[in-house]
């Protein structure tokens, strides 16, 4: 017969977590206990998990550590979707926007972007916010050198000039060359 506890529904959560952390044997613990991820003592005694991280919101919500160096404990421990926990691993890349980090995903999600479009956004200008027009940059290049900005576009569209000489040359018979 099956001990009273095993039939708790985190008994699977709690024991698996104390297993990767302190089970040498186990596959995972080179990412758990290996790297030095500890228990909180308190949480030795599966009634007190329970009462610290109460019950998991549904049954796609795991335990999660939100420092991802950090120990399992309940100041740094949440339920989380697998999705949720896929953004807070050490490969996930935080962008910071207007003092708030995030991962490139998130931040897709909160946007109503792609992650695609996002990423080159990103890797293109160095930013999240939408880059200005075209025209709105090249504007003070124009004033400066005396000319259009239809010019600096066509100098760049129709003469196959680079963005650096057809913001640094001056007005000269633009005729390719």
């Amino acid at each position: 017969m099956a001990k009273k506890r095993n039939r708790h529904p985190l008994w699977a959560i709690w024991h698996g977590m104390r297993q990767r952390c302190t089970n040498n044997n186990r596959a995972d613990y080179k990412y758990y206990g290996q790297r030095g991820i500890i228990i909180c003592p308190a949480w030795s005694s599966l009634n007190q998990f329970i009462k610290d991280v109460g019950q998991r919101p549904t049954p796609k919500h795991t335990i999660d550590r939100i420092e991802n160096d950090g120990p399992y404990c309940p100041f740094n421990c949440r339920w989380a979707t697998r999705k949720e926990q896929m953004q807070n691993t050490k490969s996930t890349l935080k962008i910071t926007n207007n003092r708030r980090a995030m991962s490139l995903s998130a931040w897709a999600e909160e946007m109503g972007m792609s992650v695609t479009g996002l990423h080159r956004r990103w890797h293109t200008h160095g930013t999240l916010k939408k880059p200005r027009k075209l025209e709105d940059r090249l504007r003070p290049y124009a004033h400066r050198l005396g000319i259009s900005v239809t010019a600096i576009r066509r100098r760049i569209k129709v003469y196959g000039w680079s963005l650096r000489r057809a913001l640094t040359e001056r007005k000269t018979n633009c005729r390719g060359s």
